[in-house]
Order: structure tokens, then C-alpha cells, then sequence
């Protein structure tokens, strides 16, 4: 997952910092019920980690993201986010 993957990595390059907030957004336009087109950006939420020293522990982007992983929640957290459900794959 990209977002656990930019965690990762901002935890990388930033060894002082404590803590992240990433905002999640969808930035095409979106189609109502009602067929009316909704122009982006929509703003789906905010994800934070609060453990970069936790992440930091990981050999790497991608085992961080694995979902084994630390990162591997985030996307059910964006899935619960608001317009979550257009995420869904059917």
C-alpha cells in the first residue's frame, strides 16, 4: 500500500520526528446518486501514526507495507474513511 509506504519512508528521512499525519484524499470528480458530477478535491480523512520509532524498524518500504506488517491496517482505515466505499472492488 502507497500510504504505508510514504510512512516508511518520511520516517526514514526524518529520524527526530515522533509522529505523522497523512490526509487522505480523492481528487477527481465524483458522480452523486443523482448522476451530478462532484468536482474534487474530497477530503477522505486524516491517518496518524504515532510510532515512527516502530516503523523505522523495518528493513524496508515494502515489509513495512506487507500486510503482515505495521502498515498493513491503513487500508482498512481508508476503507472506513468517508467515500471509502467508492475504493471498493467489485
Amino acid at each position: 500500500m502507497e500510504v504505508a509506504k510514504l510512512v516508511w519512508k518520511t520516517a526514514r528521512k526524518n529520524p527526530k520526528a515522533k509522529s505523522i499525519e497523512v490526509t487522505v484524499e480523492l481528487d477527481s470528480e465524483l458522480t452523486d446518486t443523482y448522476g451530478k458530477v462532484v468536482p474534487g478535491p474530497h477530503i477522505m480523512g486524516t491517518i496518524t501514526e504515532t510510532d515512527l520509532d516502530e516503523v523505522r524498524k523495518y528493513v524496508s518500504a515494502d515489509a513495512y507495507a506487507a500486510p503482515l506488517g505495521g502498515g498493513g491496517t491503513y487500508g482498512f482505515s481508508i476503507h472506513n474513511m468517508t467515500y471509502g466505499w467508492l475504493l471498493r472492488k467489485d
